[in-house]
């Protein structure tokens, strides 16, 4: 595995889907974009060869940065980021709503959930699975990913003016000083290229976090689960405002201050930037009322004892 690759795993902890095939498809448009600011290096050379001026006479900064404009141009009349769609993106997030979706219902019946009346309340039907390798995805839970994946279309779709925005600013600065060369320029977009490798992984962490969120509070308000657990991930990385929150209660219809990305944002778990925090289901039973799942698996164990 590469040490980009290693550097966006970080998140894949146990339990955490992998937003490799998420990372996949980010850097695949990112490449497109890459190869038209590239030419635009390339151009620069030739410019500098003829003598610092281009075809028109224009100084060697003028035509570099006409050059830059027309390389604006291209890149939204291509559409480069245009084609992408929400069907793209749901068949790549799928499977990481299927892990997430698996997690969810095992905690689920942890925590006391009968399977078969949480298969009901999911809305599956006698040749669903609840779980294993061929989970089905609960309509509700399919519903989030189709919302997920519209917020990632818009993401995805201002990629081309993050990705130029830096490179522009730039190199406006230095035709502004009259000092822009070949050497200058390379170093401009060889350095904006790698805050774009790092920005795509970063989305790709952000954006697989944020679904797996999503699927979490889809299924526990399907199953009926009206509050949970913050857990955080008690780690060097965790955010002070989340490590606050962790071990508290809190209900799915009311985000809580604090979970978002700053203390002053209200979030559920997952929904601040590159959040790794989980909700851990509260299965809404009174003591003396206690599951009949539950209850069979006591009287087995009694059974087996000798009790």
């Amino acid at each position: 595995m590469r040490r980009a690759d290693a550097i966006a795993w970080q998140i894949q902890e146990r339990g955490h889907p992998s937003p490799r095939e998420y990372l996949q498809l980010v850097r695949r448009w990112n490449r497109r974009v890459a190869s038209i600011t590239l030419a635009l290096l390339a151009d620069a050379e030739r410019m500098e060869r003829r003598g610092d001026a281009d075809d028109d006479g224009r100084g060697f900064a003028a035509g570099v940065w006409a050059r830059f404009q027309q390389m604006l141009g291209a890149i939204t009349a291509r559409g480069i980021f245009g084609s992408v769609s929400r069907r793209d993106l749901e068949q790549t997030g799928r499977r990481t709503a299927r892990q997430a979706a698996r997690a969810e219902r095992a905690a689920l019946v942890r925590a006391g959930k009968d399977p078969a009346q949480l298969s009901l309340d999911l809305g599956l039907g006698p040749g669903d699975n609840l779980n294993g390798p061929d989970i089905t995805l609960a309509q509700s839970e399919l519903d989030a990913m189709t919302g997920w994946a519209q917020e990632g279309v818009d993401l995805i779709r201002t990629r081309p003016e993050h990705m130029t925005r830096g490179i522009a600013r730039k190199v406006a600065e230095a035709v502004g000083r009259d000092s822009l060369r070949v050497e200058t320029l390379r170093g401009i977009i060889e350095t904006e290229l790698g805050v774009t490798k790092r920005h795509a992984e970063l989305i790709a962490r952000d954006q697989v976090a944020k679904l797996n969120g999503r699927i979490t509070q889809a299924t526990h308000q399907r199953a009926g689960v009206t509050h949970y657990r913050w857990r955080a991930s008690r780690d060097g990385r965790t955010r002070s405002n989340h490590r606050k929150l962790d071990g508290q209660t809190f209900a799915w219809s009311e985000a809580p201050m604090g979970g978002g990305t700053s203390p002053k944002d209200r979030g559920h778990p997952g929904q601040g930037i590159q959040c790794r925090c989980n909700a851990i289901p509260i299965i809404d039973e009174r003591p003396e009322e206690e599951p009949a799942f539950a209850r069979r698996r006591r009287q087995e164990r009694e059974r087996m004892v000798g009790r």
